[in-house]
Parts: C-alpha cells; sequence; structure tokens
C-alpha cells in the first residue's frame, strides 16, 4: 500500500463523505444502528492512525469497517456462549457433591464480583441477570455500547480468573 500524506482535512472529508455508507455496511453485518455507529467511529481512529493513498480511500475504509464488524460480531458470540445457562438431559438431576462445587462456584464469583468496581458490577447484572443489551446497559450507565461490553467483559474475565485460581 503507498503511503501519500493527506492532510487532516481531506482524511476528514473522504471519512465523512462515506460516513452513512460504512455505517449501513456496518449494521447490515451486526444488526444493530447503534453498533454500526460505534464500529464506524472506531473505523475513524484506525484511518487517522495512518496515512493512506486518498485512492484507497472507499475500499480501506470498507475494508476496515468490515473487519471491524465481523470481530465485534466473533466477540458477541464468545460472550453469550459464556453466559449460556448449562442444559440438563431430561430426569437427570445433580448429586449433593456437585450441588456443593456449585454453591461454592457462586460464592467466589460473588466475592469476585464485589472486588469489581460499582458500574462494571452493575454492567455484569444487567447483561448476565437481566438479560439487556450492550445498547441497553450502554442507556443505563451513560456509556457507548462499546465500553458496556468492555465492562461487562473485564467483569467475566476478573470472576473467571478467581474461579479458575479456586479450582487449582
Amino acid at each position: 500500500m503507498s503511503r501519500q500524506g493527506s492532510s487532516s482535512p481531506d482524511r476528514s472529508r473522504i471519512f465523512v463523505g462515506r460516513r452513512c455508507e460504512l455505517i449501513a455496511a456496518a449494521e447490515n453485518v451486526v444488526g444493530s444502528r447503534a453498533v454500526a455507529e460505534e464500529l464506524v467511529q472506531e473505523s475513524w481512529l484506525r484511518w487517522c492512525t495512518k496515512s493512506y493513498d486518498a485512492k484507497l480511500a472507499g475500499p480501506l475504509l470498507h475494508k476496515i469497517v468490515r473487519n471491524l464488524a465481523l470481530d465485534w460480531l466473533r466477540r458477541e458470540k464468545v460472550e453469550r456462549d459464556n453466559l449460556a445457562e448449562p442444559q440438563l438431559a431430561p430426569g437427570t438431576a445433580p448429586d449433593g457433591e456437585r450441588v456443593a462445587i456449585g454453591r461454592e462456584a457462586v460464592r467466589i464469583a460473588a466475592a469476585a464480583l464485589a472486588e469489581l468496581p460499582e458500574r462494571t458490577q452493575r454492567a455484569f447484572v444487567l447483561r448476565s441477570v437481566e438479560g439487556a443489551s450492550y445498547d441497553e446497559i450502554g442507556v443505563v450507565l451513560g456509556v457507548s455500547s462499546q465500553r458496556a461490553h468492555q465492562l461487562v467483559r473485564a467483569a467475566l474475565i476478573h470472576v473467571d480468573r478467581r474461579l479458575n485460581r479456586s479450582e487449582a
């Protein structure tokens, strides 16, 4: 890729001129206008950090947005899979030992959650207990949906580390 410096106003003009089509492209992948806008904002940051040939602006901006959208979908799937409740086979019930292990894990998870800042705790509870979307969490906490995702992810990682430490 050739690197030709273009002035910041030129890059801004190019980006703003394509913003609507970039949002539409991202929304097509992720299915959410709010998330699409966040991803396009992130693409602006990536676009500004490098100097590209202006002739490549269209395809490059679309590629950046598409990659960000696909990354978002992957993260969303991983998180959804991690929060999914395990299904027991019909007619089976956990034995006493499993119940005790489960209660200990809940105790450890609750203690780990209590170690986190209140806003991170709230984001985690909204997502995992109340089933709120990242957009909804963002509205409640006054942050972007991307930041809401980061808060929930931080809580999940923290709780997971505490649970894994207790197994060792």
